[in-house]
């Protein structure tokens, strides 16, 4: 169901470029504070992003998975608020198709848990976008005698009608039925997260508390006067544009040495999204640095090649400042094959301006292993403000 105003006006998301307003002058008149105005500016952003674009589905049924080929996951809607899902016309699809700015990144997270199949293989959750362009996600050894679930998580690049789709993969050498009970099935969550393109502003303080005597000005913060662009277009802004980071390790040369005592901190040598500049790729390019105060959701994916036949394990982990830890995923390799590991990790962690984190990995095969550096299975690392 789509949003409308009260005066009738259709809500698809806020307006982009909220209005700066002008003071009056002795040669132009000042921006006039219309109800529309306000409308436009305030109402709609407030109803946006208190019920922002958000789909969530699960598996429709339990779905054959042929050994090697990626397969997309049918799926029965539970919430989709701005309508970009049919159960009936290609239910595996999820479009982005009101977005304002055509152009905005979405925080999606996905499980596919296939069932008891052979050793020494491997399974691999996904995100397809528009067909071509794939992230992976959780790449673990499948169980002979118990599901396995994949998980993924990233934050994806969405333009107008854009379409996602949840994937899995697995090459035990024959098909692998998904897992669809009451307690374990398939899922995928879409939600609006950022836009692409906007200014950066100043964390906004406590919300005024307004009163009779208040002058509007639009940049004049004297006795008794309320600037408009500080106290309104500015907390628009910071509303479609809050810190938000994609970062990944494709074109890395980066290997991660053995040991059980030894984590390492994985370098994210390309940027896809980086709105307050907390991240430099030449720099400590492990490292993103808050730029702005408050609790952020960060997500880790350590993606290594394993040769044939592979020991030991992998895990993943965040670190803070480099002296506070966040526990992720761990798992064994699966032997049979050279598709590779890759555990995850996520948490939300409070930060202050200069605290920096990491996404940390190690392994135990016996010899170093390299970082995947391609654009499907690069390691990356997500980093998105949530609130204060």
């Amino acid at each position: 169901m789509l949003l409308t105003m009260p005066s009738g006006l259709a809500l698809l998301a806020p307006i982009t470029t909220p209005t700066t307003w002008n003071e009056l002058g002795p040669a132009a008149a000042g921006t006039a504070v219309t109800a529309s105005t306000l409308e436009r500016n305030i109402s709609s952003a407030v109803a946006y992003h208190r019920r922002p674009a958000m789909f969530q589905g699960v598996g429709s049924g339990a779905q054959s998975i042929p050994t090697t080929t990626w397969t997309s996951i049918n799926l029965a809607e539970v919430i989709d608020l701005h309508a970009g899902h049919s159960d009936d016309a290609n239910p595996s699809r999820v479009l982005a198709d009101f977005t304002a700015s055509f152009d905005d990144w979405y925080l999606c997270t996905g499980m596919v848990p296939l069932a008891a199949s052979v050793a020494g293989r491997v399974g691999i959750a996904g995100l397809l976008v528009n067909g071509t362009t794939r992230f992976e996600g959780g790449k673990l050894a499948l169980g002979i005698s118990h599901a396995t679930t994949m998980m993924v998580c990233d934050l994806v690049h969405l333009e107008a009608l854009d379409y996602l789709q949840l994937q899995v993969w697995q090459n035990s050498g024959g098909a692998v039925l998904t897992e669809n009970t009451t307690t374990k099935k398939s899922q995928l969550t879409l939600r609006w997260a950022t836009s692409a393109a906007g200014d950066t502003v100043a964390t906004p303080s406590v919300p005024r508390t307004w009163t009779a005597d208040d002058l509007l000005t639009a940049d004049s913060a004297g006795a008794g006067q309320v600037p408009l662009n500080t106290h309104v277009r500015d907390v628009i802004r910071w509303l479609r544009f809050p810190p938000a980071a994609r970062l990944d390790s494709q074109g890395t040369a980066q290997t991660i040495p053995s040991g059980s005592g030894s984590w390492t901190s994985v370098n994210m040598t390309s940027e896809q999204l980086d709105n307050y500049g907390g991240h430099d790729n030449g720099v400590n390019p492990s490292r993103y640095v808050c730029q702005r105060a408050g609790l952020y959701f960060v997500h880790g994916v350590s993606s290594l090649a394993d040769p044939l036949g592979a020991a030991g394990y992998r895990a993943s982990r965040l670190a803070v400042n480099g002296t506070r830890f966040y526990g992720g995923t761990s798992t064994i390799p699966a032997t049979g094959t050279t598709a590779g590991s890759a555990t995850a990790v996520s948490a939300h962690i409070r930060l202050r301006v200069g605290d920096y984190v990491e996404l940390q990995a190690q392994q135990t095969h016996g010899s170093a292993l390299a970082v995947s550096s391609g654009a499907a299975s690069a390691s990356r690392l997500v980093v998105l403000w949530r609130g204060l």
